[in-house]
């Protein structure tokens, strides 16, 4: 399957170079580089969550053009999570790697418990809708997708 890979906060695309490595043959692979980060252009607006979700859901539909699998580290995890409710069938599966969310104030997010999806959990919501439940990568497949990013960073881990 394609895979595309959305680097964190303060990153690049190039943080997934050794993984792409060691997948190439077996996935078509793509690794973005979100606006304002890395090598793309850093024009002066309001870099948001919401701007990177747009611009990873954009680029799987626009290049990759098939259903893809998302991955991301960090806030491209939390990016690759928005793009892949956005993308539905487009959206194999998601990988997540020290994913982080979307950041609130005490206050917002005391406010959002109290009528966050009706007082119900998200799976709940969702099968109300009739959103069918997303598929789950296979044990085998998540253990080595493990590996390879144990194996990818283990050389960038400093021994003490």
């Amino acid at each position: 399957p394609a895979m595309v890979l959305v680097h964190g906060f303060g990153a690049s695309a190039d943080q997934w170079s050794r993984m792409m490595l060691q997948l190439k043959g077996e996935h078509d692979i793509w690794a973005l580089d979100l606006i304002g980060f890395g090598h793309s252009e850093k024009p002066t607006i309001s870099y948001t969550q919401f701007l990177w979700e747009d611009i990873t859901r954009d680029f799987v539909l626009e290049v990759v053009q098939r259903p893809a699998v998302l991955a991301g580290n960090s806030i491209g995890g939390y990016t690759a999570l928005c793009a892949a409710v956005s993308l539905k069938e487009m959206c194999q599966g998601l990988i997540l790697c020290n994913s982080a969310g979307r950041m609130l104030s005490k206050s917002e997010w005391q406010g959002e418990q109290t009528s966050l999806y009706n007082g119900n959990g998200l799976r709940s919501l969702m099968l109300k809708q009739g959103l069918p439940p997303k598929k789950v990568l296979p044990n085998w497949a998540l253990d080595l997708f493990g590996r390879v990013i144990i194996a990818a960073l283990r050389p960038n881990v400093e021994k003490a």
